[in-house]
């Protein structure tokens, strides 16, 4: 797994290595400036060596000197600009082109603050450069230039404005580089300089950091954030990175190591107490309704992602003398009268899954289309039945379809206090074994029909995972989808800790957490073809076929890994899809055929 860090956790660990383990922080400086000189040469290497490197300028890469071009045919030298904030960003720009002018390329510095406080960083590195010849020309709205690469070393992680917008606001690709003057709102200078990186007509944009006007906290922007071909960040990778919609303006991350004393992975087994963290306020008192009344909660977390060597390694694990039943026996209680899609979804990725039987409970009506999509699931559409069968899974996944009248409520009530051993209001009771998924329309009622106690309960005999998207979440946690936004990672994590759950908020970016484990998932993987009517159930069987699969499989007993397996096979799924066929083409079956690819 890959640790993922805001800004204000990236600035704690640099302060760490500077104070108590005495790096120079010039020296993490000339570092960072290497990886951003490199990636350029890299950019400028791809056209072509001999029109876009100085003559027998040495290839960073592999120490080949790059020829002179043809006779009568000189190579022009490769246009840099730099254009440097007035922060330590500023200056890693400085030291970056100042290697670039060292190694024989045509550079120019445009900086906000011609005169920086003496003493500071970059004060001393402008005075470096321009000791070896450079000249630092004052920022001016009618320098327009063209080069060949810009650098932006504007703001870097430092962008704090408030003027921030929401996802999807932000210049489409296609539009990069050429914003009009006029759709830029300009409200000072910094807004200025971001226009005027917009209007020089770069070839290709790298940024320091983070682009300018993208925080790296959240990944929120101003309208005229930069737009850049690569970012090159350093030590770890930011959050402002890899959310919307910053995530769309980072271009390709490429993240150098500048030798902090961090790891950027976090091994299966390692202690997440060990690793640095920050505490994250949860802002959303209603995550639990017992503690409405009391202070807000802070909890410390690291979040991560995967590449999904997680389902790798277990989703190929198999136990050669295995047999249907040692796979895991999922019930699946979906579907109402005239809705019978969602079963059929859930439970053809269960089986794809791995789940070793399935049964679908649904309303009599939906008998004909179950069985003939999935031939190798059971059905059943009687109460005495789906209180015996309640017996014979391993995993229950209860919600997608089942509506949210009375008798879906009555229903919901009745899985939960048989779970948890105790009777429902029919009279019904027993114990289930080993695992509950609750989606779509159970998550509402739990909201709507204040089930919260009974599903303490429930948590307290077995493993339970919540699977809502966004609005869903935002209901159970008596929120705003825009509240929710803010403070989705300390929110989700709260619920998973205060009902004892893993809980999977569905969205462009999934985030997962569970109360055995203090890492935060945050899901990198899949594509925006996902994003169609039925996507979330082929995730509730798969989640509920993973649920099932036997303790001594590689998953282990944490909660945690079992969610993010099944985060990650789904995406992997959606990613197998979208090689097959357009992403705007994409249907959930399609997902679910594609599960195991």
């Amino acid at each position: 797994m890959e640790r993922i860090v805001t800004a204000q956790e990236m600035r704690a660990i640099e302060q760490d290595a500077m104070e108590r383990h005495r790096i120079p922080q010039a020296v993490l400086m000339e570092r960072a400036a290497l990886g951003v000189a490199h990636t350029v040469r890299a950019i400028l290497r791809k056209s072509n060596c001999a029109a876009h490197e100085p003559d027998g300028a040495v290839n960073a890469s592999d120490g080949a000197v790059c020829k002179p071009g043809k006779p009568g045919h000189a190579a022009r030298k490769p246009k840099i600009l730099v254009v440097a904030g007035k922060g330590n960003n500023g200056a890693d720009g400085i030291v970056a082109g100042r290697i670039l002018l060292l190694q024989g390329y045509e550079v120019r510095f445009i900086v906000q603050d011609p005169n920086p406080a003496e003493g500071s960083m970059l004060r001393l590195q402008m005075d470096i450069a321009e000791s070896l010849g450079a000249k630092m020309i004052p920022f001016s709205m009618e320098d327009c230039e063209d080069p060949d690469v810009l650098i932006d070393a504007l703001f870097g992680t430092g962008y704090h404005k408030k003027d921030k917008v929401q996802a999807g606001t932000a210049e489409d690709k296609d539009t990069k580089h050429t914003c009009p003057a006029e759709e830029i709102v300009q409200t000072g200078i910094d807004d200025q300089m971001l226009q005027f990186m917009h209007r020089t007509g770069a070839g290709r944009i790298v940024s320091v950091d983070m682009p300018s006007g993208v925080s790296g906290d959240d990944g929120s922007c101003c309208e005229s954030a930069v737009n850049a071909d690569v970012t090159v960040t350093f030590g770890l990778k930011k959050l402002g990175q890899v959310m919307y919609p910053g995530a769309r303006l980072c271009g390709r991350v490429i993240v150098w190591d500048i030798g902090l004393p961090v790891r950027p992975d976090l091994p299966e087994q390692a202690d997440p107490a060990q690793v640095r963290t920050i505490c994250t306020r949860t802002d959303i008192r209603s995550v639990h309704r017992k503690d409405a009344d009391k202070p807000d909660n802070t909890q410390q977390s690291v979040i991560c992602t995967d590449d999904g060597s997680l389902v790798r390694a277990h989703f190929m694990e198999h136990h050669e003398d295995g047999n249907k039943g040692t796979f895991g026996k999922v019930l699946l209680i979906e579907g109402s009268q005239g809705i019978a899609g969602c079963a059929v979804l859930s439970a053809k990725a269960a089986l794809r899954a791995g789940a070793g039987l399935v049964t679908v409970y649904s309303d009599p009506g939906n008998r004909i289309i179950i069985q003939t999509a999935v031939p190798e699931a059971v059905f059943i559409a009687d109460d005495k039945n789906l209180i015996a069968r309640m017996q014979w899974a391993d995993t229950i996944a209860i919600g997608p379809g089942i509506g949210k009248d009375d008798a879906a409520a009555e229903m919901l009530e009745t899985v939960l206090r048989t779970i948890a051993g105790g009777k429902s209001k029919s009279g019904m009771s027993g114990h289930a074994r080993k695992g509950l998924v609750i989606d779509a329309d159970a998550v509402r009622l739990i909201a709507e029909r204040n089930m919260y106690d009974v599903l303490d309960k429930a948590a307290e005999k077995v493993p339970v995972i919540l699977t809502p998207h966004m609005a869903e979440c935002a209901a159970l946690l008596q929120t705003s989808v825009p509240e929710l936004q803010k403070n989705r990672f300390s929110a989700v994590k709260a619920f998973a800790d205060r009902h004892h759950c893993a809980l999977i908020c569905k969205d462009a970016r999934t985030v997962a957490a569970a109360w055995d484990c203090s890492l935060l998932f945050l899901n990198i993987l899949g594509n925006d073809g996902m994003a169609t009517g039925g996507s979330g159930d082929v995730l509730t069987g798969i989640t509920a076929a993973v649920m099932a699969q036997p303790t001594e499989f590689s998953f282990g007993s944490r909660l945690y890994d079992r969610a993010v397996t099944a985060v990650e096979m789904h995406a992997m799924a959606g990613d197998a899809a979208a090689s097959k066929r357009e992403k705007r083409s994409i249907t959930a079956m399609d997902i679910a055929e594609c599960i195991g690819r």
